[in-house]
C-alpha cells in the first residue's frame, strides 16, 4: 500500500512538472537551472 502511495505521489509531481514546462526545452532549462543552483549551494555561494 505504501509503495502505491509513493508511486502516485511521484507520478503527480512528475506530471505537474511537465505541465509547468510545457516543452522539452523548458524541461531542459529547468534541469539546468536546478543543477546550477545545486552547484552554487555546494560551493557555498
Amino acid at each position: 500500500m505504501i509503495k502505491k502511495l509513493i508511486l502516485v505521489a511521484l507520478l503527480a509531481v512528475f506530471s505537474l512538472s511537465l505541465i509547468g514546462c510545457q516543452t522539452v526545452s523548458g524541461l531542459g532549462g529547468d534541469i539546468q537551472w536546478t543543477a546550477e543552483k545545486t552547484a552554487d549551494m555546494i560551493e557555498g555561494n
